[in-house]
C-alpha cells in the first residue's frame, strides 16, 4: 500500500488514477508545473483556454482529499459555480471506478469532505472569505478593478495565511495600468501561457517556443497554429484583440476616450446588474425591472444583422445596471420590446439612435410616446457632444458602474482619431464589434449630461419666439423635443 505523506504525494496519486481511469487526458507540462506547485503567490497570466482553471478545480480536489480546503472567487457565481460543475463530474467519474471520496455535503457553490476539507465558490461580490479558511483562487484577475482587487487580498490574506495555504491569481491580459502589473503584491511566481505553449492549438509546440516570440503574431499563427486556432484568429481580425486573448500581450490605452483607470474606478462591484442576450433574455429581465419597481434611463442603438441592438438601463441615481442585446432580431420584434418596456412603466426616458436603420423605429417610437422617447441622428457633431458629455460623467465620477464587462471593454476600445481635414472620428480598436455598447451607453446617460440652458427654446427650432404661442407645447416641453431638458 502506498503511504501518502504530503498533498504532493495526493496529487500524484490522484493524477495516476484520473489518467488511468480516463477521466481527464495526461496534462501538458504548463499545466502539470501549476498543479504540484507549492508556491506561496502566483499570478499565471494566460491565454484563453488553455485549461488552468480546469487543472486548478483537478488541484482543489485533491487537496480537499488530503485534508485542505480551497475558496475561489469568479467575475459571476454562474463562473465560479462552473468549477464545482467539474469537481463534482470527477467525483461522479471517482465514484463509478469505486473510489470514494468521503463528499458528505455538496450544493451549487460549496462542497465538504469527511475529513473536514470544503471547496466554496463565489463572486467577486460575496462574502469575501469571512469565515472561511483554506488556499485561495481569484479567476479573470485583470479584470477586477485595482482597488477593489487590493481590497480583496486584503481580506482574503487571512484565509489562506490560517491555513498555511497559497493565493492564485489566475486570467487573461488587460490593461498595462492594472495594479497587478505594477509588483505590489511581491508573488513568487509570475507566469505568461501562450497559445503555442498548448498542443491543442499549436502543430509543433518545440518549436514554438524557441521561435515563436520573435515572429509577428500572424506570422506565429499560419506558422504553428492548427486549422482551429486560425479560424479563430481570421475569425477575432485583429491582431490585437487576438493577442490579448491569445499571447499575453497587456494594452496600453492611447487615445482612449477614458483611461482604464478612471473607468474601472467607476466599476462597483458591490451593485447588482446584469448583461441579457436576445429574447429570451429579454423576458428574464423584464421580470427583474417589473419586480424592481424603479424606472429607467434607456438608452438604444440600433442594428439588425451585422450590428447588434444594444439597450443601456441606468437607474434615476446613475448606475448604469444592464445591457440587453438584441442579435439578429426582426424589427418587429424589437419594436415589440421597445414598447413592451414602454407600456410596464419602466422607462423614465428612452434615448433612441435614429440614424440608417434606427430612424423608422426611432420615428414610430416618438409618435408612440413623445413624451418619453427621443430619437437622434448620429451626425458628427453629435457624437462629439455625446463622448464630451460622457467623458465629463466619468472625470466628476459623476456615475457608478455594476460589472458588465463586455460593455466596459467596449468603452475601453473606443480610440479618437482626427482626419486629414481636421475633422475628430471615433473609431474602435476592434473588428469584433462597432462600439454598439458604449453608443448605447452615451444615450441613456444623455438625460443626466448637464448641458444647461444657453439659448432660448425658440432658438433651437431657429424660430423666432412669437411663433412658439401658436404651438400646443410649453417652453418645459420643447425644450425636451430639442433634446435639451429631460424631467
Amino acid at each position: 500500500m502506498m503511504v501518502l505523506s504530503s498533498h504532493r504525494d495526493y496529487r500524484e496519486r490522484l493524477l495516476e488514477i484520473l489518467y488511468k481511469g480516463k477521466l481527464i487526458e495526461e496534462l501538458e507540462d504548463f499545466a502539470y508545473r501549476e498543479y504540484m506547485s507549492d508556491d506561496d503567490v502566483v499570478i499565471v497570466e494566460k491565454s484563453r483556454q488553455v485549461g488552468i482553471s480546469y487543472v486548478m478545480s483537478v488541484r482543489m480536489l485533491a487537496d480537499a482529499l488530503a485534508g485542505k480546503s480551497w475558496v475561489v472567487f469568479s467575475e459571476s457565481k454562474e463562473e465560479a459555480e462552473r468549477k464545482i460543475g467539474y469537481i463534482r463530474a470527477l467525483i461522479n467519474g471517482l465514484n463509478e471506478l469505486g473510489f470514494d471520496c468521503g463528499l458528505v455535503g455538496k450544493g451549487s457553490d460549496k462542497l465538504r469532505f469527511k475529513n473536514g476539507a470544503s471547496i466554496v465558490v463565489m463572486s467577486y461580490r460575496g462574502s469575501r472569505g469571512r469565515g472561511y479558511s483554506g488556499s485561495v483562487f481569484i479567476d479573470e484577475c485583470f479584470w477586477i478593478p485595482s482597488s477593489y482587487l487590493e481590497d480583496l487580498v486584503k481580506r482574503t490574506n487571512p484565509v489562506r495565511v490560517r491555513s498555511k495555504g497559497v493565493l492564485r491569481f489566475v486570467g487573461s491580459s488587460s490593461y498595462r495600468s492594472h495594479i497587478l502589473y505594477s509588483g505590489r503584491f511581491g508573488a513568487d511566481r509570475h507566469e505568461k501561457i501562450y497559445w503555442w505553449d498548448s498542443r491543442y492549438f499549436c502543430k509543433d509546440v518545440a518549436r514554438a517556443r524557441r521561435e515563436a516570440l520573435g515572429m509577428s503574431t500572424r506570422d506565429r499563427v499560419y506558422k504553428f497554429g492548427n486549422r482551429g486556432l486560425v479560424k479563430l484568429y481570421e475569425d477575432i481580425g485583429s491582431d490585437i484583440d487576438f493577442a490579448r486573448e491569445m499571447e499575453c500581450y497587456v494594452v496600453d490605452l492611447v487615445d482612449g476616450i477614458v483611461s482604464y483607470d478612471a473607468l474601472m474606478g467607476l466599476v462597483d462591484l458591490e451593485i447588482e446588474g446584469g448583461s441579457y442576450i436576445g429574447l429570451i433574455g429579454f423576458s428574464e429581465l423584464m421580470e427583474k425591472l417589473v419586480n424592481d419597481g424603479r424606472t429607467f434611463y434607456v438608452g438604444v442603438d440600433v442594428g439588425r444583422r451585422n450590428n447588434n441592438t444594444e439597450l443601456v438601463f441606468v437607474s434615476l441615481d446613475k448606475e448604469v445596471l444592464y445591457n440587453l442585446t438584441l442579435s439578429n432580431v426582426s424589427f418587429e420584434d424589437q419594436r415589440l420590446v421597445l414598447k413592451t418596456l414602454i407600456d410596464k412603466g419602466v422607462v423614465n426616458r428612452m434615448v433612441i439612435d435614429a440614424s440608417g436603420l434606427g430612424m423608422d423605429l426611432g420615428e414610430e417610437l416618438v409618435r408612440y410616446r413623445d413624451d418619453i422617447v427621443s430619437a437622434h441622428i448620429f451626425t458628427r457633431e453629435f457624437k462629439e457632444m455625446l463622448v464630451r458629455g460622457f467623458s465629463r460623467l466619468v472625470g466628476s465620477k459623476g456615475i457608478r458602474l455594476a460589472y458588465l464587462r463586455d460593455m466596459i471593454n467596449q468603452v475601453l476600445d473606443m480610440r479618437v482619431e482626427v482626419s486629414n481635414a481636421g475633422n475628430v472620428l471615433y473609431k474602435v480598436s476592434s473588428n469584433k464589434h462597432n462600439g454598439d455598447k458604449f453608443w448605447a451607453l452615451c444615450l441613456a446617460l444623455y438625460p443626466v449630461m448637464d448641458w444647461g440652458f444657453v439659448r432660448p427654446a425658440s432658438e433651437y427650432f431657429e424660430l423666432p419666439s412669437y411663433m412658439l404661442y401658436g404651438t400646443h407645447m410649453d417652453r418645459r416641453k420643447v425644450l425636451w423635443r430639442a433634446g435639451r431638458i429631460f424631467s
